[in-house]
């Protein structure tokens, strides 16, 4: 009997385990779209052996450490506060420290400066947005980050503040709160901040 119950315990923590790893990001008021979309950059970054924890904690810090975010604001506040650095920067960008991890990141993606220009590491996103286009619902931030990953991908060189303002201006700033929108945010600037900015050793 005993070892009856402690076989069910472990088969009940092992699934409880199972769920655990099927994904590291939480749902809650997420649209089926925006959980396909993100279970794509998820599967795409385990595909290459990437951690989203070291690119997404590098971007957070480099903004905190250049006090244009605080760590101790909630997620969604941070990144509205990076949003609006990057509307209209309020004085030059820090040097970018971590830079090598970044371009040792990218490189490990298998993304060229090209395909950054173009947002290719946004892909899984730009193409459902694009495969969803007609259902997806146009006052929804989902619509606002897909509209303007689309545009990029027929217009390279858009000013990055001119992106921000653009989702700054439509976007449901509660969704903020979203880790699909985190890591949009990471991926729509933190390589590009490998291309242009300096790491103080060049």
């Amino acid at each position: 009997m005993k070892t009856l119950i402690h076989l069910t315990f472990l088969l009940l923590l092992a699934t409880l385990y199972a769920c655990g790893q099927e994904s590291s990001s939480n749902y809650d008021n997420y649209t089926k779209l925006e959980i396909e979309t993100e279970k794509c950059l998820d599967d795409w970054f385990d595909s290459r052996n990437v951690s989203w924890n070291e690119l997404q904690t590098v971007f957070e810090n480099y903004f905190a450490s250049g006090k244009i975010s605080n760590p101790s604001d909630s997620k969604d506040k941070q990144y509205q506060d990076i949003l609006n650095y990057w509307q209209s920067p309020s004085y030059q960008f820090p040097v970018f420290k971590d830079k090598k991890k970044v371009v040792a990141i990218k490189n490990k993606l298998g993304l060229s400066d090209q395909d950054v220009i173009i947002k290719t590491q946004l892909n899984c996103f730009t193409n459902n947005y694009i495969d969803n286009k007609a259902t997806v619902d146009t006052t929804s931030s989902y619509y606002v980050f897909g509209a303007t990953l689309e545009t990029i991908k027929q217009v390279p060189n858009i000013s990055p503040g001119v992106i921000a303002g653009a989702i700054n201006l439509s976007m449901d700033k509660a969704d903020l709160k979203k880790e699909l929108y985190q890591k949009t945010i990471v991926l729509m600037y933190c390589f590009d901040m490998s291309l242009f900015l300096s790491d103080g050793t060049e």
